[in-house]
């Protein structure tokens, strides 16, 4: 009986070392390889043709009414958002600073200057 049990331990393991070596490893992708002039501008045309297709192309503002800013110079916001307890508004309601918060009030720059906040925020001015 034991020896009938050795063999087929025995059996066992060779079958698993077979099936081991059967199965290749895929080559790991190398994020330091350098890619060709040609592969980057085929990326960049295969980037370029996937936004045409979704729509983010050169496209006319959705309301040509609403008056745009001069090209070079900043939009001028009409929403501003600020914190109750801080000292300056943000124009950007995702800015880091307050994205997530469940206080964030919102107005104009006139209101948010009436609940004393002096200034834009650093993070939204650039």
């Amino acid at each position: 009986m034991k020896i009938l049990r050795s063999i087929l331990l025995m059996l066992l393991t060779l079958s698993l070392l077979l099936a081991l070596a059967a199965c290749k490893e895929e080559e790991p992708f190398e994020s330091g390889t350098p890619m060709t002039p040609g592969e980057v501008g085929d990326l960049k045309t295969d980037l370029e043709n996937k936004q045409e297709e979704q729509g983010g192309g050169d496209e006319e503002p959705e309301n040509p009414e609403e008056p745009q800013a001069p090209e070079g110079t900043a939009p001028q916001v009409t929403t501003v958002y600020w914190l109750p307890k801080g000292s300056v508004y943000h124009s950007d309601e995702n800015c880091y600073h307050i994205r997530g918060k469940a206080n964030v009030e919102s107005g104009t720059v006139a209101a948010a200057t009436e609940a004393g906040k002096d200034r834009l925020c650093s993070a939204c001015a650039d």
